[in-house]
């Protein structure tokens, strides 16, 4: 059985794979391209080692390659190093903000971690910048679904006293203003 962690990071590998393979198509094939493809594969299979191994090497000879650090990111959240991937994917978009993978992944990151009102503006920038990103938009469905589902049932925890009352407020506070974004 597979973890979330491991999905995350084969789906966010699969779609780099499909990117790859269109943006080749677009400009020729080169070297780094190569590279990336074949690390965003290795993800997708699991060999971890031998994609950071290729990603490495991208990054020697073009430091700072944004498709490089995105799919670093992947590994670290793979890994379990999320503070790291955090990192590595802020940079990815330091480098090219309008790459919208970058944005989106961390954004998924933030979901993953709980950090739900971090990952609202990652997730809408990921589809602002390309509309047919469906796990962006599957991701802030599933944010809003859960804020309006604690929302609803809030109040009634606290006059049950399952909450203590003066949390309520600034808690539901919290969940709208990252509904919001």
């Amino acid at each position: 059985m597979t973890s979330n962690r491991q999905q995350f990071g084969r789906i966010c590998a699969l779609l780099a794979v499909a990117m790859l393979t269109a943006t080749t198509q677009v400009s020729g094939q080169d070297a780094t391209t190569a590279a990336l493809r074949n690390a965003a594969r290795s993800i997708a299979a699991g060999n971890l080692e031998s994609a950071e191994r290729e990603l490495q090497s991208v990054l020697r000879n073009r430091p700072g390659d944004y498709r490089a650090l995105d799919l670093m990111g992947i590994i670290r959240v793979q890994q379990h190093r999320e503070p790291e991937a955090e990192e590595v994917f802020q940079q990815a978009i330091r480098r090219k903000p309008d790459f919208a993978s970058a944005h989106v992944h961390l954004g998924l990151l933030y979901v993953q971690t709980g950090r739900q009102a971090d990952a609202v503006p990652q997730l809408r920038e990921g589809l602002r910048i390309d509309p047919t990103r469906t796990d962006a938009s599957a991701a802030l469905v599933y944010i809003w679904r859960d804020a309006a589902w604690v929302a609803a049932l809030w109040p009634r925890a606290c006059l049950y006293g399952v909450v203590e009352i003066r949390g309520c407020s600034s808690a539901v506070r919290t969940i709208h203003r990252a509904a919001a974004g």
